[in-house]
């Protein structure tokens, strides 16, 4: 607001349109980039699904956007990683059917948000781009999943039997022009039972190997994008 404290009536003019001015589904991308952690990764979240016309956008582990109760216009940022891949790709999805690209977004978490109220699609008006999978195992719902794949963000548990098991299951759905976008994927600390030690890290090593189909992009974003058909 520094900018606007100007002399005069103009200044009162404009200032009286700046307050004024009401929130806006790219402000769920702004507002994140400003004040939530993870603010690095809102480039990767927005732009691969607008490059790719993405039809079909699939977040898993991310669940939902809820708001701070307390203020009945404003996202909570109380606690960002419950929200930011939502917020994001929501935001895509309505600028990609500007351009005429009909896209939804398929929330897959095991978790349920009651109590939390998920209002933020609503308010918004971006409901008919979304389409929450609570309740949901996210291999399992990959393994019903009929559809095609545009964008896969995987961000659910962080470990190597669960991002293999994600990226094994989504494999015979995903586009032949296909983006997937994990989350920590430099997380190293190992489960009991893993095949081999690393994790995480390791899993997605050898899962790139294996699939030599898939071009390999290692951020310093904590972010692995595997596309297909086409490379970063």
């Amino acid at each position: 607001m520094r900018q606007l404290r100007r002399e005069g009536s103009a200044a009162h003019a404009a200032l009286a349109v700046y307050e004024g001015a009401p929130r806006n589904y790219l402000d769920l991308v702004v507002d994140m980039g400003a004040h939530v952690y993870g603010q690095d990764k809102a480039a990767y979240l927005l732009g691969i699904p607008l490059a790719l016309d993405s039809r079909v956008i699939v977040e898993l582990g991310s669940a939902f956007s809820f708001y701070d109760l307390g203020h009945s216009y404003e996202w909570s940022v109380a606690q960002p990683s419950e929200s930011v891949s939502t917020r994001i790709l929501l935001a895509a999805a309505r600028l990609l059917a500007i351009r005429g690209v009909q896209s939804t977004v398929y929330s897959v978490d095991l978790r349920d948000p009651q109590p939390m109220r998920p209002r933020l699609a609503h308010d918004f008006a971006l409901e008919a781009y979304h389409q929450p999978q609570f309740g949901q195992d996210s291999v399992a719902w990959l393994q019903r999943f009929e559809g095609t794949i545009d964008v896969l963000f995987c961000d659910s548990k962080h470990t190597y039997r669960q991002i293999t098991a994600e990226l094994d299951a989504a494999l015979p759905t995903l586009a032949a022009r296909a983006a997937v976008i994990v989350d920590n994927c430099y997380t190293t600390t190992p489960e009991a039972g893993d095949p081999v030690p690393g994790g995480k890290f390791a899993a997605l090593q050898e899962w790139s190997r294996s699939h030599p189909e898939f071009n390999a992009t290692w951020t310093q974003r904590d972010m692995l994008i595997l596309t297909r058909g086409f490379s970063l």
